[in-house]
């Protein structure tokens, strides 16, 4: 890839499935921390009440993470619904 292509992509906006894959990468690699966890899921469901289906892949790739994160790491996911209930 040109180097100029490197920088374009430095750039871009992401997308819903670009959030998914992170957190998903964080997930996986046990890096995810709480206040992580709270803003990507925030960013993520604003973009899934943006897209009200249009894009049945999202939201499937969305229900995946979720049900793992909630099994895998309960106490985030906690942390997480107890500030959403705050706001």
């Amino acid at each position: 890839m040109p180097l100029s292509q490197n920088y374009h992509d430095l750039f871009r906006q992401s997308n819903t499935m670009d959030k998914i894959s992170m957190f998903r990468s964080l997930f996986i690699s046990s890096e995810l921390t709480q206040d992580e966890a709270l803003a990507l899921l925030g960013s993520i469901h604003a973009d899934l009440r943006q897209l009200q289906g249009k894009d049945g892949s999202v939201y499937a790739q969305y229900a995946g993470i979720m049900g793992l994160f909630q099994n895998k790491l309960p106490d985030v996911c906690q942390y997480v619904i107890d500030n959403w209930k705050l706001s």
